[in-house]
């Protein structure tokens, strides 16, 4: 399925809000939903920035469509062999992560 740069932005804009804002507490939860607005912003750009590169991977057409069905693939691969991981972030706290999560981003990439 090839999905517009704003979908996979607003995709992973909505997965931080649903799927993460609520597992943090109290006054935590306002800063990742702004960092979560922001994330999605920032991957715009990102793809766009390196439209080149992911076009010649094959994971973007020339029209500047993201081939998902590419890509996540790939992600549920690394993230089924590395395990549930934790990272750190600064003023939101430990925030832990496995393949279920690659599977709920990608559901809330196509809609």
């Amino acid at each position: 399925m090839k999905v517009t740069v704003n979908q996979v932005s607003e995709g992973l804009a909505s997965y931080i809000d649903h799927e993460l804002v609520p597992k943090v507490p109290g006054i935590r939860k306002w800063v990742l939903g702004v960092a979560g607005a922001y994330a999605g912003s920032m991957v715009v750009e990102k793809i766009k920035e390196h439209k080149d590169l992911l076009t010649s991977l094959g994971i973007m057409t020339e029209d500047g469509m993201v081939d998902i069905d590419k890509v996540m693939p790939y992600i549920k691969t690394m993230a089924n062999q590395s395990g549930p991981v934790s990272e750190h972030f600064p003023m939101i706290g430990d925030i832990r992560f496995d393949a279920s999560d690659v599977d709920k981003l990608y559901s809330y990439i196509i809609g």
